[in-house]
This record gives C-alpha cells, structure tokens and sequence, in this order.
C-alpha cells in the first residue's frame, strides 16, 4: 500500500509542478504579451506625433502660401485700380477707354474686398497653428491689407481724387509680405527638421 500511496503522492506532485509551470509560463507569456502591447502603443503615439507635425507643418505651408499668394493680388489690384477707376495721368487711356462707372468701380471694390477677406481668414489659420517667427506679422500684414482697402473705398467715391498715397501703402504692404515670407521661411525650415 505504501508504494501507491508513494505513487499517488509523486503523481499528484506531478500534477501540482505541471499547473504551477503552466501558470508561471501563461504568467511570463502574459507579461511578454503586455511588453509588446506597450512597445506597440508607444510606436503608434510617436507615429500618431509625426503625423500630426507633418499636417501642421503642411497646413502652416499651405496658409502660408495662401496669404503671399492673397497679398500679391491685392497688391495688383491696387496698382491698376487709379488706372481702372479714372484714367488719370495717362492721356492715351482717356483716347482709348473711358473711365469705369459707378456700378463697375463697386464691382473692383467688391473683388478687392472679397481678396482681403481671403487675407484675413489666412491671417486668422497662421495666428493658431503658425509657428512662433509667424505668428505676430499675420497681423501687420492685415493691417496695411486694411488700409488698402479703404483707400480703394475713398477712391470709388471720388475716383478724380490724386492717390499720391497708393505707391506708398503698396510698398508697405510689400515690406509687410517680405518681412512676413522671411518668417514663414524660418518657421518651415524648422517644422521640417527631424525631432527626437
């Protein structure tokens, strides 16, 4: 009998070393499969991160690219506008075309405005998502965009008026463009650079 009390004895013994090993290697199998889920999450943040930095550096160009592009046409816009609303200055416009009526002067004015709006909605992305060296000279552009703006309004109403101040709010707005490209430079010259 004491044989297979012995027997008994080492078979469940077995039994115990068997479950205890299969619950220390579920244990160790469960703590390499929680390792591979963190070193998972951690790659999919870190991927999840230079996503979101590439779509704002991209976003940033994009508005960026918006309010050059919306100031260059404003400032084409101004530039012919004397030209557009009287002719002045240049006798051979007056041989050729008349000046602009009164609906079709409002008409220029109404594109220009609807260009200054597009400069302000740039303005308004660059100032939330642009980088640091961009986000105060949205505002000085604005500025000199909105000066622009009333100047063509005060020409529609008195389009005989001498806009000797025209040459001089463009050349500030292209100071204003300058200054706010060199920034937008530097801004995605940094956004592109590899971060650790």
């Amino acid at each position: 009998m004491p044989s297979d009390f012995v027997t008994a004895a080492v078979g469940i013994g077995g039994v115990v070393v068997g479950a205890l090993g299969t619950l220390l290697g579920a244990r160790m199998q469960a703590r390499g499969a929680h390792a591979q889920a963190d070193a998972t999450a951690s790659s999919a943040w870190a991927q999840a991160r230079n996503t979101g930095q590439n779509w704002m550096a991209s976003a940033s160009a994009h508005a960026y690219a918006n309010l050059i592009t919306d100031a260059l046409a404003l400032e084409g816009m101004i530039m012919f506008m004397e030209a557009d609303f009287n002719r002045s200055g240049h006798p051979w416009w007056r041989r050729t075309w008349k000046p602009l009526g009164y609906d079709e002067r409002w008409d220029k004015y109404a594109d220009l405005a609807a260009n200054f709006v597009h400069i302000r909605y740039a303005a308004s992305v660059i100032e939330m998502y642009g980088g640091d060296p961009v986000r105060e000279r949205p505002a000085e552009l604005v500025g000199e965009a909105d000066e622009m703006r009333l100047l063509a309004r005060a020409w529609i109403l008195d389009p005989s008026a001498d806009p000797p101040a025209r040459d001089e709010h463009v050349q500030r707005l292209r100071e204003a463009r300058s200054r706010f490209a060199a920034a937008a430079r530097q801004d995605l010259h940094s956004a592109t650079r590899p971060t650790s």
